[in-house]
This record gives structure tokens, C-alpha cells and sequence, in this order.
């Protein structure tokens, strides 16, 4: 019985771990995805104001 005790507890221990990979995983993608458009958003305003500039 001791040992069924210690495999689930070691299930467990591997399930949590693995929510908190998948928990930075998907911040980590969030935070890249708005640098992304951050750095889009710049570029299109630098590319607007340019545009202005010749009128």
C-alpha cells in the first residue's frame, strides 16, 4: 500500500510541475506577442510621420 502511496504522490508532483512549465510557457508566448506588436506599432507610426514629412 506504501508504495501505491508514493507513485501517486510522485504523479501529482510531476502534474504540477508540468501546469507551471505550461503556465510560463504561455506567459513567456504572451509577452513575445506583444513586443511583437509593440514593435509593429512603432514602425508603422515611424513610417506614417515619415510619410508626412514629404507632403
Amino acid at each position: 500500500m506504501k508504495k501505491i502511496q508514493s507513485n501517486f504522490e510522485l504523479i501529482t508532483a510531476v502534474d504540477v510541475i508540468t501546469l507551471f512549465v505550461v503556465i510560463l510557457f504561455v506567459v513567456l508566448f504572451a509577452q513575445s506577442i506583444a513586443a511583437l506588436m509593440e514593435a509593429f506599432q512603432s514602425e508603422v507610426y515611424t513610417n506614417v510621420v515619415a510619410g508626412m514629412s514629404n507632403i
